[in-house]
């Protein structure tokens, strides 16, 4: 049986663990392990619309060497789970190719609105040994996202061991 959350449930996940401190425009981005998805939450925390923009979560350099589980076999353990987005679907353009062992995934807005929220599960595990399928704060440490716009360059910030990253967008305050 799959534990399932509403979309008004969501939101408020969302806003809770992403806008805690927020006080410039950012792009925030919080890791959440579950069982048997792990998932991932978007909010936009900015006052002004942004146009076409690509969020990349890069977990090159982690600390737990982390990959994207999604088939039977190859990096992964036990349970595998493809990509799935939870909430902000329609305000989602494309999502990349997730291959078994991956280390980043694109989700490509065609525009941000202001507290735009964005959520995906996907199985994520530990390739260093220590607890494969459980993924604490610790082990994303490292881990980087991106923040591309159409003509503004790469953004990056990188998630700390409490598991959030947060992206400076210059020129819009909250």
């Amino acid at each position: 049986m799959a534990f399932q959350l509403s979309r008004a449930a969501l939101l408020t996940s969302c806003t809770l663990v992403l806008n805690a401190g927020t006080a410039a425009a950012d792009m925030a981005i919080a890791f959440e392990e579950s069982a048997p998805k792990d998932r991932f939450m978007i909010v936009y925390t900015g006052s002004c619309p942004l146009g076409p923009t690509e969020v990349v979560v890069d977990l090159d350099g982690s600390d737990g060497a982390l990959v994207f589980d999604v088939a039977e076999g190859g990096p992964g353990v036990d349970v595998f789970q493809p990509v799935d987005v939870i909430l902000g679907a329609e305000d989602i353009a494309a999502i990349s190719e997730v291959k078994d062992g991956d280390r980043s995934v694109t989700i490509r807005f065609d525009r941000m609105m202001p507290m735009q929220h964005a959520a995906f599960t996907i199985d994520v595990d530990d390739t260093t040994g220590a607890r494969p399928t459980v993924i604490a704060g610790a082990e994303i440490n490292g881990a980087k996202a991106r923040v591309l716009q159409a003509g503004g360059g790469v953004l990056e910030g990188t998630f700390g061991t409490d598991a959030r990253a947060r992206v400076a967008i210059p020129g819009c305050l909250s």
